[in-house]
């Protein structure tokens, strides 16, 4: 599966452009003012005090995490090594295969997302879901990710329904069910630590070991998640 996800795009495929000449030196840089990470449980929370938590977080949209990613389907699975960071609307994911080398990246800005893989041509697309559909067979929701990973619902929110049931949170949007089993305190954020999203075709699990945002607080980046 990692074979193919590193191969060339099918052929005939409209999808894919070569990169603007400004887009290419749009690269993010490290999160400024990392945090330590303690896994936590969620506590019990009215309506008020979990919006109020999800503005807490989403007003912090400078981060990094590093875990790792698993993409199960139709007799297909892999697990990669990931390292996202979040400038905004800004983000660049880095993957590596099990042994630790490094794979393919995806750069996304607000014009669209770009897939670099070594030893292969930079590809650019303005559909991230379809460019990943065409080199990994799979419609992978990059952008709501993003949000996801966080505990957040991706805009637009009007569909989206998030629940919590024993200290578990929930959430249902755009036909993903997404599960979150483990949170970490991060300064005065918390923070998932790993979360399961299924659709019914394809299943991500995002186990991140270590956080990284700007605005939770002082201290050291450390990973205290075990798996």
């Amino acid at each position: 599966m990692l074979q193919k996800f590193l191969g060339e795009p099918r052929r005939g495929s409209r999808l894919f452009f070569l990169l603007p000449a400004g887009l290419a030196a749009l690269l993010l840089v490290g999160c400024q003012s990392p945090s330590s990470a303690v896994v936590v449980a969620l506590p019990a929370m009215d309506d008020a005090q979990r919006q109020s938590r999800l503005q807490q977080v989403a007003a912090r949209d400078h981060w990094q995490l590093r875990g790792r990613i698993g993409m199960r389907g139709v007799g297909e699975a892999v697990t990669l090594g990931v390292v996202w960071q979040q400038l905004g609307n800004h983000y660049n994911i880095e993957l590596k295969d099990p042994l630790g080398r490094r794979g393919a990246g995806l750069i996304g800005t607000e014009v669209g997302m770009l897939l670099h893989r070594p030893g292969k041509p930079s590809l650019y697309t303005w559909k991230p879901e379809d460019l990943l559909m065409e080199t990994l067979g799979w419609r992978i929701p990059v952008n709501q990710l993003a949000f996801w990973a966080r505990g957040l619902p991706a805009p637009p929110q009007e569909k989206a329904v998030l629940s919590q049931v024993d200290g578990q949170e929930s959430l249902n949007q755009d036909g993903w069910r997404i599960a979150y089993d483990r949170h970490q305190q991060v300064g005065d954020c918390v923070l998932p630590g790993r979360l399961v999203a299924d659709n019914g075709i394809l299943k991500l699990t995002l186990i991140i070991n270590d956080w990284t945002v700007s605005g939770c607080g002082q201290g050291s980046s450390q990973t205290v998640v075990r798996s």
